[in-house]
């Protein structure tokens, strides 16, 4: 029908048409699936680009009557066989196909692609600019296929762009031979198949990394949930509650809550510098340490200090933060101990003071030695230790929480249990900042005394 009505070159360019066509749907499709999965992948998006500009080319280079004759629309059509091939070095570069070598070759033959079409746009059509084109793609495929990475995935593309390039000079053959022959259209479609499953292929093994590292994530959080004390065994003279929201699936914060009797108890609490697994290790190891010295529990400094010791030997680069207090009942006493800790908070009577009795950081100095105070316990003093993530939550205007606020809370709490306190502590914590960039410990516990 279209032949009939006087427009033969339609007739000859439908199927190249529709494929362009084709192409430009390919190109959208690309593009969406990573919004779609809200996670950028640049695989899809040089798809995208190289079937958008693919697709373009077809229509540009048809023989479509596009109106007056422009000499720039000219430059344009003759131009974009250059600047099609720059998406495909893109995105071998963002595969693992490439070595070094490959990687540096991939940008030189980009760099080419990019000054053949800016020197045609400038000076028009030159068979010497597209001879130079096709010896680099001819050369860049005969080096891909030396030293591609092998793989299901590379070899595909591989044969991709074997068959791509092949299409493409005899093309270019027939053409200066006078002869009418486009099967290089067909061979991109091929092409821009094999780039297509290549980045399926690379997606879902991502995919599937990521469930198996969740899975892994999620075990280690039970793991470590499991070393925390979550059952703090009943007293008539002290109550204790934790509160424990960690950062991601693990953390670096550690407590522990040792009641040795009905009159004596140790609070203990630890954070790792760092986030995630590497700090959530290192925490586990000061559970280990923890327990080697319970035979210290009495004497905070020692512990302290044998503590560091062993972090000091096992714990590499991670530095730690602890504070540790413990309370005689027989005595009414508390004795305290730290290193590099924010203080402790006593409130009593509407009053809350902040006892500091830091030594150095743990795991840094094997010589660092820990020193404690005692204070004397009255009956309802409310005994508080938290990590820094409690301090340091900044809102919008990168204001930190800080320890004012964490003492208002103690004062205006005189009412409510400790289980409320610490809720609210947690609670006015998240509401402060917008994200939070640190793990929150929450110790605290209430002397009932005699």
């Amino acid at each position: 029908m279209l032949h009939s009505q006087g427009f033969p070159e339609l007739y000859l360019d439908a199927p190249y048409l529709f494929l362009g066509a084709s192409f430009v749907t390919c190109a959208f499709i690309a593009a969406a699936i990573p919004i779609i999965r809200r996670q950028y992948d640049p695989l899809f998006v040089w798809i995208a680009v190289f079937a958008l500009l693919d697709g373009g080319r077809l229509w540009l280079q048809s023989d479509i009557p596009w109106g007056a004759p422009s000499p720039i629309f000219e430059r344009i059509r003759w131009a974009i066989d250059f600047l099609t091939a720059i998406p495909i070095f893109l995105f071998l570069q963002a595969t693992d196909f490439l070595n070094h070598f490959l990687r540096v070759w991939a940008w030189i033959a980009g760099i080419l692609c990019l000054l053949l079409f800016i020197g045609t746009l400038a000076i028009g059509h030159s068979p010497v600019f597209r001879l130079i084109f096709d010896f680099a793609m001819a050369a860049s495929v005969a080096v891909f296929l030396i030293w591609f990475r092998a793989g299901k995935d590379s070899r595909i593309v591989r044969v991709a762009l074997l068959i791509y390039v092949t299409a493409s000079g005899i093309a270019y053959l027939a053409a200066i031979s006078g002869f009418h022959w486009r099967i290089e259209p067909w061979a991109c479609a091929l092409l821009l198949g094999g780039l297509g499953y290549a980045a399926t292929s690379h997606a879902l093994a991502r995919d599937h990394q990521l469930h198996d590292l969740e899975m892994e994530l999620t075990m280690a959080r039970r793991i470590q949930r499991s070393i925390l004390s979550t059952d703090v065994p009943a007293s008539t003279s002290f109550n204790v509650v934790t509160r424990y929201v960690p950062m991601t699936a693990v953390a670096g914060d550690f407590y522990e809550v040792v009641a040795m009797d009905d009159r004596q108890a140790g609070l203990f609490i630890a954070d790792v510098s760092g986030h995630g697994v590497p700090a959530a290790l290192i925490a586990s190891m000061v559970k280990l340490a923890v327990d080697s010295q319970r035979a210290l529990f009495a004497c905070p400094g020692e512990l302290l200090s044998g503590i560091n010791a062993l972090l000091c030997r096992n714990a590499r680069s991670q530095l730690v933060t602890a504070a540790y207090a413990y309370l005689n009942c027989e005595s009414n006493q508390l004795l305290y101990s730290a290193a590099g800790h924010p203080p402790m908070l006593l409130w009593r009577r509407g009053e809350v003071i902040a006892l500091e009795e830091n030594g150095l950081l743990m795991a840094a100095f094997p010589f660092a030695t820990y020193s404690a105070t005692a204070v004397n316990l009255e009956e309802r003093d409310r005994i508080l230790l938290y990590t820094d993530g409690v301090l340091e939550a900044a809102n919008s205007d990168d204001i930190e929480f800080g320890p004012d606020r964490l003492s208002a809370i103690l004062n205006k709490s005189e009412t409510h249990s400790i289980s409320e306190v610490a809720d609210l502590i947690v609670s006015e914590v998240s509401a402060w900042s917008n994200t939070q960039g640190d793990d929150i410990t929450v110790l605290l516990c209430e002397y009932k005394g005699l």
